[in-house]
């Protein structure tokens, strides 16, 4: 299995780089905005984990459930990240965050790369870290920020069977509902989260959604939709670089 996490971890790496090559050839909205001096810059971390399940390899990314004592995005699952500090860089912004709200050490994880930013409202830069778990840990849930933690599988968003984008007036949107198989406990990811989860999914296993990634006035998904939406033109853009 460690070897096999070594090849997954290196094609995780050559997607991400390749991903940052084509959406910096590709410029959009949200391209053009993370190179200008915006009011609020902040970093997620994306903690993934190499399990073997069912007899099968694959991916899990760990999620938090935010506390309803928060002002804002209470009661929704998120990825650990927050504001970046004035002087602090993506990476080390997300690692602060992970540590002040779920407890995770920086040593135990393995920082693979930087993909590409995305835009909140308002005007809010987002930077997703994708690191991979290299231990063993135990978390523990920072009350006053998160109500709880789990593991979901990362391929949860790729698949048709647990996606569903109802329609609003205003905007497209992907949630994903997810039952722990431990507690039972159902989570529901949507917004952002899901926004940046079907695209590391994408990176991670080097595949194309079962669903269709809609295109709204509010969210540009016209790099998703470039270099996902065709399964043989990103097959053929991957296996150039590998």
């Amino acid at each position: 299995m460690a070897n096999r996490k070594r090849v997954a971890i290196k094609r995780l790496r050559q997607s991400i780089a390749l991903a940052n090559l084509a959406y910096a050839q590709n410029p959009t909205s949200e391209a053009k905005a993370s190179n200008l001096e915006l009011p609020v810059v902040s970093s997620v971390l994306v903690v993934l984990r190499y399990v073997n399940r069912d007899g099968c390899n694959c991916w899990d990314v760990l999620l938090t459930l935010r506390s309803n004592h928060l002002r804002f995005h209470r009661g929704l699952v998120c990825l650990p990240g927050g504001k970046a500090e004035p002087g602090e860089g993506f990476v080390e912004c997300a690692l602060r965050e992970a540590h002040e709200e779920i407890g995770l050490a920086s040593t135990s994880v393995e920082v693979v790369g930087l993909a590409p930013p995305t835009m909140t409202l308002p005007k809010v830069c987002v930077w997703p870290v994708i690191a991979v778990l290299n231990k063993s840990v135990e978390l523990k849930a920072n009350p006053m920020e998160v109500r709880d933690v789990f593991w979901m599988p990362l391929s949860k968003f790729q698949e048709l069977d647990a996606h569903r984008s109802p329609h609003h007036s205003f905007i497209s949107m992907h949630y994903f509902d997810y039952t722990c198989p431990l507690t039972q406990s159902v989570y529901t990811v949507w917004g952002l989260t899901a926004r940046l989860l079907i695209l590391i999914s994408s990176l991670a296993f080097q595949t194309v959604p079962q669903f269709s990634l809609c295109n709204s006035n509010q969210f540009n998904y016209s790099f998703l939709k470039k270099y996902f939406a065709d399964e043989s033109y990103m097959v053929q853009l991957l296996v150039s670089k590998l």
